[in-house]
């Protein structure tokens, strides 16, 4: 029993260090660099069901994008002005009696002005380079190319949580205005390693509400709808950046029109959404 002294201690200090552990507040904050270019690779596939006339019709897309954010300033409280284009947008569409792949070359290289906080919330938006595209490419062309998850505000513990309400605008077609609400709920859940960097892992779960209207071949839709969010990011401690991520949304729809001959089209679609920084 000479050891027991021994062992004693070493539980007490290996005791000590997960207490501390367990208590050691994280803050998250973006690390904009004036001059640098980030290079994300995104791939979106998405499982869609509408009825329409009494028939169903499934359709599946998947796109393909390498994202480019040129850090052009960092003010002094640290919020970032970004130039965030395409450089390459592929899209391949799947349903009964077609199957199509194609470029959208309207939407590469067009450039936007984007103001974000250190934190993640977009202060403003300006369109550099108009994009003409109609169709369903329409809105692929008005919605944002890039959008940050919003930290919080305070250092965190891990297991604890954060909320924040993002809020989307697109203009499908530009006839009209879709808006995307999502209340998003965060928990800072652990470090591990990812692509040779020290990450926080962060999961988190939410709600989407949509709602709009628009014009499609002269007749005026209203949309509305609800979905459930849930997915990962893992931040990179070095470079204050998401380095990859991941979300899954399922989400049903309704798109009413009105006039002299009203319909109802339900949707229900599933999308799987990820993000790897590249270089």
């Amino acid at each position: 029993m000479r050891n027991k002294p021994f062992i004693t201690l070493v539980i007490l200090l290996t005791f000590l260090l997960n207490l501390v552990y367990a208590q050691e507040k994280i803050k998250l904050a973006y690390n904009f660099e004036k001059g640098k270019t980030y290079f994300y690779k995104d791939t979106t596939i998405g499982d869609m069901t509408q009825e329409m006339m009494g028939r169903e019709m499934k359709m599946k897309n998947e796109s393909q994008s390498l994202i480019r954010i040129v850090v052009n300033d960092v003010d002094k409280k640290k919020s970032a002005t970004l130039i965030v284009s395409a450089d390459t947008v592929l899209v391949h569409s799947s349903m009964p009696m077609r199957d199509t792949t194609m470029s959208i070359k309207e939407i590469e290289g067009k450039r936007t002005k984007v103001v974000v906080t250190n934190l993640g919330k977009i202060l403003s938006r300006e369109t550099i380079d108009s994009v003409k595209v109609s169709g369903r490419m329409s809105s692929m062309a008005n919605r944002e190319a890039i959008n940050f998850p919003q930290l919080s505000d305070k250092a965190l513990a891990f297991g604890e949580k954060w909320k924040s309400t993002e809020i989307d605008t697109t203009s499908p077609d530009n006839s009209g205005q879709l808006i995307v609400t999502r209340d998003i709920e965060y928990t800072l859940v652990s470090k591990e390693k990812k692509k040779n960097y020290d990450c926080y892992k962060v999961t988190f779960t939410g709600t989407s509400s949509t709602e709009g209207k628009f014009n499609m071949q002269g007749m005026e839709f209203y949309i509305e709808g609800s979905g459930k969010i849930n997915g990962s990011f893992y931040f990179a401690e070095k470079i204050g950046m998401i380095i990859e991520s991941e979300s899954q949304t399922e989400s049903e729809m309704t798109y009413a029109s009105v006039g002299e001959n009203p319909m109802t089209i339900p949707i229900t679609q599933k999308i799987v959404s990820k993000r790897s920084l590249v270089k």
